[in-house]
């Protein structure tokens, strides 16, 4: 049971994030769809210009809505590896050495949203993540990648 400082912290939180409503709402779209409209959102701007934040009221977001887990993961000290990548998300899980993160993550009934901040840092990593990583991911994790740039089409 949260503490009423965590209470009072987090709507304290919510108070302060105004505006990309456009953006809440088409999150709020996809986590209440039966079946994930898309399974990639990718938010991009200068720094700065919130996208942290953006990812916090995400993770806020998926609680209120009720998905079953909220993994939030800022890989600005990640070496662009995939082990290493890997390895950050198995800390991140509680996950042993060598454990598979998409298949913990498969072992979570419900829907799970993975929030990946920092991206630029691992944007070498994009060939690795589109042609494996993401597509061995459970159909019912939703990705949101934040970072400087665009991602490359």
């Amino acid at each position: 049971m949260p503490s009423r400082l965590a209470e009072r912290l987090q709507a304290a939180r919510g108070h302060l994030f105004v505006g990309r409503e456009t953006e809440l709402n088409l999150f709020r779209s996809a986590l209440d769809a039966e079946a994930l409209p898309f399974y990639v959102l990718h938010v991009y701007g200068p720094g700065g210009v919130g996208k942290t934040s953006l990812l916090r009221a995400f993770s806020r977001l998926s609680e209120e809505e009720g998905a079953a887990a909220a993994i939030y993961v800022d890989v600005r000290d990640v070496e662009p590896a995939p082990e290493a990548f890997l390895d950050t998300l198995r800390q991140v899980l509680a996950l042993p050495p060598g454990a598979s993160p998409a298949e913990a993550l498969a072992k979570i009934e419900g829907r799970k949203v993975l929030l990946i901040d920092t991206f630029e840092t691992i944007a070498s990593l994009d060939g690795w993540l589109r042609e494996r990583f993401l597509p061995g991911l459970p159909d019912d994790v939703l990705t949101v990648l934040a970072g400087r740039e665009p991602l490359p089409p």
